[in-house]
């Protein structure tokens, strides 16, 4: 019987079948294998092992596969293990799990490696009492095959336009995102054609005209005919809003999140304990809350048909409007520790991505809601996430460590996070999970750090797409804001001083190393009251108006 397990060696073939093999013993003591009347045989299960992974994550949990014995009684046991290459990782963790039982776990590629869709082989186990090779007669039952199916699911999470909301009037560029997108011969918004630059197979970005407010319907061309598309783009005209102060109804507790919807011309931010939200219909209305227990973030799905809200365990999709919960999903994943979940961003695929203060980060696909590790680049610690308008690029700060930690990236165009060449480390306040995300233009070109120290030194640094340096804004900056460009980088960063809205020209010569100030044209401008703590700032999506949040109010800044 089962007595001691011992792990002999793995060892891989450079055959043409890409084999590995697996070499194990276990048993009591003295010599050769043994025998009852009914003759020595095992089993193993289960008959199949299914694994599921998302493309852009981890390797799934390892699944265990048991063997039982029966009719020997001493000596060693062997087994030899043949797994699929290319498919199973490793056969490892072998051990005794009663007295005539063993067990041992498969482990399956990374997705990456694989592809999507499905992906199958089988497992075939032989057992021997005579050596590790198995050269003599075989144990009853050999061999043994198990199935192995490995599903791997596509990172796209449907059709999307992004950015969903555009202002009226002016021309710009979007990112459209589903499959079967190849080989496109024309891009048209609800009639309107449009130029377009073909980047594969899931993603073109398209420049739209300048159109009136309305919705409209994306429309594309291949050589063949109509190609399937559900998104459409939102053009909105520009909100004539007044400078003001909008009250809480109450005291929020820490404030964590802003988010302007701009579909609705509504204002939902966040604090640990609710959400408020605001709509203008004329004037600025009641606000309507909803309370969430440890609420941690929220944040429009791509397309704005969900509130996306964070707490510390799970994520909720909520309806926009009455902010009526209609899912929740747990962030525990199997295998990992339990999650505290911090903040979240949304890529144009479709896919959030989910801090835990400790590590890893989380993939959070909208339309199929579970958790997965996020692949190439997962841990990290104490990352904050901010995504661009276009959902092209998810930028995330960690910290706070010694040295300071390389920032990281999220491409919705590959679905991958990475690791980048910057070093810089997240700055401390008092509530660790509210300390400053970075900021990110409409288009992923322009992105603004705020740090203890890095690579320039610490403070507000503006970067390009690519990390470059562009030039800092000063020290006692609370929060940043780019303004929108439709048509490309942002040339202008505004950013909130104390109980003033400053704004800077990104495209000035710096004035030793800093961005220039605008001091013109009623710049800096005095807020309609201070916002408080933590505060957070977002822009309409023509850049006319300025949205201003903290624990005591909310502020909007017509921007001149």
């Amino acid at each position: 019987m089962f007595t001691t397990a011992r792990f002999f060696g793995l060892c891989r073939l450079a055959s043409t079948i890409a084999l590995s093999t697996l070499l194990f013993g276990c048993g009591g003591g003295g010599g050769g294998g043994g025998g009852g009347s009914t003759g020595p045989s095992f089993t193993a299960s289960p008959g199949t092992l299914n694994f599921s992974a998302f493309a852009n994550a981890g390797v799934p949990l390892a699944q265990a596969v048991t063997v039982t014995v029966s009719g020997v009684s001493s000596g060693f046991l062997y087994f030899r293990v043949t797994i699929p290459g290319g498919l199973v990782d490793s056969v490892s963790s072998v051990s005794l799990t009663g007295p005539n039982t063993g067990q041992a776990f498969v482990t399956v590629v990374l997705p990456t490696t694989l592809g999507t869709g499905m992906h199958n082989g089988t497992i075939s186990i032989v057992a021997c009492t005579t050596d590790a090779a198995c050269s003599g007669p075989l144990l009853g039952g050999s061999p043994q095959t198990i199935a192995v199916n490995y599903t791997v699911n596509p990172t796209l999470q449907g059709d999307a336009v992004a950015p969903h909301v555009v202002p009226s009037g002016v021309p710009g560029e979007v990112v459209l995102r589903g499959t079967g997108l190849a080989a496109l011969t024309s891009v048209a918004f609800g009639g309107n054609g449009a130029t377009f630059t073909q980047l594969g197979a899931t993603e073109v970005r398209a420049n739209y005209p300048a159109l009136v407010a309305g919705t409209y319907p994306v429309q594309l061309q291949n050589a063949s005919g109509s190609v399937a598309f559900s998104g459409d783009l939102v053009v909105v005209d520009p909100p004539i809003y007044t400078a003001m102060a909008l009250p809480y109804p109450a005291s929020p507790g820490n404030f964590r999140s802003l988010v302007y919807d701009a579909a609705r011309k509504a204002i939902l931010v966040a604090s640990d304990t609710q959400i408020i939200r605001y709509v203008f219909s004329g004037s600025w209305q009641p606000p309507v809350t909803q309370a969430v227990t440890n609420l941690r973030d929220i944040a429009l799905s791509i397309d704005g048909a969900s509130l996306l809200t964070l707490t510390t365990d799970s994520v909720k999709q909520l309806d926009p409007v009455t902010l009526v919960q209609n899912s929740t999903t747990s962030g525990q994943v199997p295998g990992a520790a339990p999650p505290v979940l911090e903040r979240l961003a949304v890529a144009n695929d479709g896919n959030a991505l989910v801090t835990n203060h400790d590590s890893p980060v989380f993939i959070y696909p909208t339309k199929n809601p579970t958790f997965y590790i996020a692949a190439n680049g997962g841990s990290a610690f104490g990352a904050l996430p901010a995504a661009s308008d276009n959902g092209s690029l998810v930028a995330f700060i960690q910290g706070q460590l010694s040295p300071a930690p390389l920032t990281l990236k999220y491409l919705g165009s590959s679905g991958l996070l990475s690791a980048t060449s910057l070093h810089e480390n997240r700055i401390s306040v008092n509530t660790p999970d509210v300390d400053p995300a970075p900021s990110v233009d409409r288009s992923g070109t322009r992105i603004a750090f705020t740090s203890s120290v890095g690579d320039t030194g610490g403070g507000t640094q503006g970067y390009d797409g690519n990390r470059n340096p562009l030039g800092a804004l000063p020290f006692s900056t609370q929060a940043v804001a780019f303004a929108p460009n439709p048509a490309g980088a942002s040339v202008r960063a505004y950013t909130l001083d104390a109980c003033n809205l400053r704004a800077f020209d990104l495209t000035a010569p710096l004035v030793s190393g800093n961005f220039a100030e605008i001091t013109t044209g009623g710049y800096p401008v005095t807020l309609n009251g201070c916002t408080g703590n933590h505060p957070k700032m977002a822009m309409t999506p023509d850049g006319g108006n300025a949205i201003l949040a903290g624990d005591t109010r909310i502020v909007i800044v017509p921007t001149p």
